[in-house]
């Protein structure tokens, strides 16, 4: 209704563009996004050819990513974001929330297009200014670490450490976000599932490793070719690393294992070691 009501007028006018703009949203929010999108591209249109400000013009442009992203249509929005994260960046400066919550979305997109080199670099770039600028405590902060974290685990190049990395900044972040927010706070949540996922990864991680290295008989070269393809490593590096973490997994069951020990021979008295 309220579009039929200003269709009629200029389109310089505020008013008509502010219809369009709540329109555009409802009809989102109702998972209507073909037309959301339709509408969406009209109001861009309207501004670029008004000269609107930068900032709206980012708006709606951030909008229109969102409504990409639900249509399926991945590269598009993360092309979107990626304007829209230098737009923020040369209007609002690095240190902007805005500009913040742009690289944010622009770097989650490219995780879930599987892009996970550029996402993680997009990160890498944002967190120290994220953590410097917002806090320890500030919900887009513990989101960048979520999200980085689950870069970590999901990409079929990331090494041992890594996917080790991943859980221990999952397990930090989510006693931070079990403290500021209580424990059944979404964000809490989804934290934990998370780290439910970093920690499956990593057992499953360590369990190839030693199965892989343990064997008697030589690992197929197709295996070793392939494997250090989705790398970038050579068959060289790809095995001489696979080693080491062997060989790192086996030194961290030695440790735990005698940890254990220590700890029976303190609590019980009189404990011998079974032969």
């Amino acid at each position: 209704a309220c579009w039929k009501t200003y269709v009629g007028r200029p389109e310089t006018v505020g008013i008509r563009l502010m219809a369009m703009s709540m329109l555009g949203n409802g009809l989102f929010l109702a998972d209507h996004h073909e037309e959301a999108l339709s509408l969406r591209e009209a109001e861009l249109a309207i501004l670029r050819r008004n000269g609107a400000s930068e900032h709206n013009i980012l708006a709606v442009q951030a909008n229109l990513a969102m409504t990409y992203e639900e249509l399926g249509r991945g590269e598009q929005a993360s092309q979107m974001e990626r304007d829209v994260y230098r737009g923020r960046l040369k209007l609002n400066g690095e240190e902007h929330e805005m500009t913040l919550r742009a690289a944010f979305n622009y770097a989650s997109t490219l995780a879930r297009l599987k892009r996970f080199a550029e996402a993680k670099s997009v990160m890498r770039r944002t967190m120290p200014v994220a953590r410097r600028v917002l806090g320890d405590s500030h919900d887009l902060w513990l989101k960048l670490r979520r999200a980085y974290a689950q870069t970590l685990y999901h990409d079929a190049s990331a090494t041992l450490a890594d996917v080790r990395e991943a859980v221990t900044t999952l397990e930090d972040t989510a006693r931070t976000a079990q403290r500021v927010f209580g424990r059944a706070h979404p964000m809490v949540v989804q934290l934990e599932r998370s780290l439910r996922e970093s920690r499956a990864a990593l057992r499953a991680r360590e369990m190839q490793t030693t199965t892989l290295m343990s064997e008697t008989a030589p690992l197929p070269p197709s295996w070793i070719a392939g494997n250090a393809l989705v790398t970038g490593e050579t068959e060289e590096q790809l095995m001489a690393r696979l080693r080491r973490e062997a060989k790192e997994i086996n030194a961290a069951v030695a440790r735990e294992a005698a940890e254990a020990k220590a700890r029976l021979r303190n609590e019980l008295p009189g404990y011998d070691e079974p032969g």
